[in-house]
């Protein structure tokens, strides 16, 4: 029946959590049952037998055992029953009203791990959920908006009905939920002074609630917003993240950091006070922050992707954040990032080489820095991925400016002649 599919795919959820972590089951082995599941729920859809809680169940349970399939590799792992996906989309898009907070939630949230930006489910959706924010918690709010803003889908109604619900009850928040929400909206590059002034008051307030993952998200928000941005707030969470870093940092809360430290202004360890600005100042944190961040990026390197090799890359490139760092320090990164970066050849876009040569090129700039090697086998890896990188784009290039002509010579009236 659906409840009992539900019911399920709830638990393959579930038990999707604990793979790669020594309990649960993993992504190979849980993916058949998967398959069932999804077989039988568009069977059920297509009845009209499938609930807004089992599609939303459904989705959730898609989404959850790719996060784990995905955090257990290093490539790139697409998105499983795309068919599917889209039957259950058009199912919510057309009765939006039919799911509670709750469900609205996990639904959004599947679809953002999942990376599908599904047009009419997110417009639906969120004007929906703009309309009864008070149905949502805390978490389920600052969730529903890290969907949005991690599919860039930029709803003002929703964001202004968030924020107006959100500021006046922010010390109810967790600090995860407090530090998604900043997040959201600075991903979306969207300034809300009263609110970011409270979630810089709950910063100031209570920063021994926050951990590794919700300091390093808050302070990247910091750092790109401006309105209601305090200083006091950037360096409490920079003084934090430097004490929950001893356990060390996931990649995604490094990348975090590190492009906070990339946009904090360089006269950010006067520690000056004043209203807004961007990023605000990082006391006399910055600096210790800097070489803490940029060893820690060489410990991470042998396990980074591609891509967040070329992000640290970039953001130690900054020449205000290089200075910050000791020679000793920097050495290290260098090493790990030449060691990694051939490593990772293979899947080296365009923009991660650019990166990651921007990364060397600062590193070599440095006074008494070794310049380097021309025939070294990581200019030649770097050398062989621009040169890919350039052919792809090229055949793209080709491809799309040819696209115009083709269509003309099609819909020509010679050429229905022609045919004759």
């Amino acid at each position: 029946s659906a409840r009992s599919l539900t019911s399920i795919a709830w638990a393959v959820g579930r038990l999707s959590g604990g793979a790669g972590k020594g309990g649960g089951g993993s992504a190979a082995t849980l993916s058949p049952l998967l398959d069932a599941i999804a077989a039988r729920a568009r069977a059920l859809l297509a009845s009209g037998a499938l609930d807004a809680y089992g599609v939303a169940n459904v989705a959730w349970a898609i989404a959850s055992l790719h996060a784990a399939a995905a955090g257990a590799s290093s490539e790139t792992v697409e998105a499983p029953h795309p068919a599917l996906l889209d039957e259950l989309a058009t199912f919510a898009a057309a009765t939006p009203d039919a799911f509670n907070a709750q469900e609205a939630t996990n639904l959004l949230w599947a679809f953002a791990t999942l990376g599908r930006r599904h047009g009419p489910l997110f417009e639906a959706l969120s004007a929906s959920a703009a309309r009864r924010m008070g149905d949502f918690t805390p978490q389920g709010l600052s969730q529903t908006l890290w969907a949005c803003a991690k599919c860039g889908v930029r709803k003002n109604e929703l964001l202004l009905a968030a924020a107006s619900a959100a500021a006046p009850q922010l010390s109810r928040y967790d600090a995860q939920s407090v530090a998604t929400l900043a997040w959201s909206f600075a991903s979306l590059d969207t300034e809300h002074g009263p609110l970011l002034r409270a979630v810089c008051a709950e910063a100031v307030s209570r920063p021994a609630d926050f951990d590794a993952a919700s300091a390093s998200q808050l302070l990247w928000a910091l750092s790109r917003l401006r309105d209601g941005v305090s200083p006091l707030a950037v360096r409490a969470m920079a003084a934090r993240l430097r004490e929950v870093a001893t356990s060390g940092l996931q990649a995604q809360q490094l990348l975090y950091a590190l492009g906070a430290l990339a946009k904090m202004p360089a006269d950010s360890a006067e520690g000056r006070e004043g209203g807004g600005g961007g990023g605000g100042g990082g006391g006399n944190e910055a600096p210790a922050l800097a070489a803490m961040l940029c060893g820690a990026a060489a410990d991470a390197a042998p396990t980074l992707t591609a891509n967040k090799l070329g992000i640290a890359a970039w953001a130690l490139a900054r020449p205000a954040v290089l200075l910050q760092v000791p020679s000793s320090v920097a050495a290290r990164w260098e090493a790990a990032l030449r060691a990694r970066a051939v490593q990772v050849r293979e899947h080296l876009h365009w923009r991660t080489v650019g990166h990651i040569e921007l990364g060397l090129r600062t590193l070599a700039g440095r006074e008494g820095w070794p310049p380097s090697r021309e025939g070294e086998p990581l200019t030649r890896c770097l050398t062989a991925a621009a040169a890919r990188g350039v052919a792809v784009a090229s055949e793209r290039s080709t491809r799309l400016n040819g696209a115009p002509a083709a269509l003309l010579l099609r819909l020509s009236p010679w050429a229905a002649a022609a045919g004759r």
